[in-house]
């Protein structure tokens, strides 16, 4: 869904995962994050805090008045999605 949300011309620049898979993983690499956190644990570090990303850049989090969580300003669409390897929580479009 957040790939579909994306405008035309950033989704010619994700390209076909086999011919860009150099940027595919870079940019799913800007997603992922050390470390477990769940919703709850994602709101207790609102006012800006930064987490490292795989990527080696920084997701900043913030809280709406709601209660929501945002992530570089890019809202948490889901939560608590339990894996093997740590939790998932999708949000609305692609973090550039």
């Amino acid at each position: 869904a957040a790939v579909a949300a994306l405008p035309a011309a950033d989704k010619t620049m994700l390209g076909d995962a086999v011919t860009n898979k150099a940027a595919n993983q870079k940019i799913l690499l800007k997603h992922v994050v050390f470390n477990k956190f769940t919703i709850r644990d994602l709101e207790k570090l609102d006012g800006g805090f930064p987490l490292a990303t795989a990527a080696g850049d920084t997701l900043t989090l913030s809280k709406n008045p709601d209660g929501t969580v945002n992530v570089n300003s890019v809202p948490v669409i889901r939560e608590d999605i339990k894996a093997n390897n740590g939790v998932s929580h999708p949000v609305a479009t692609v973090i550039k």
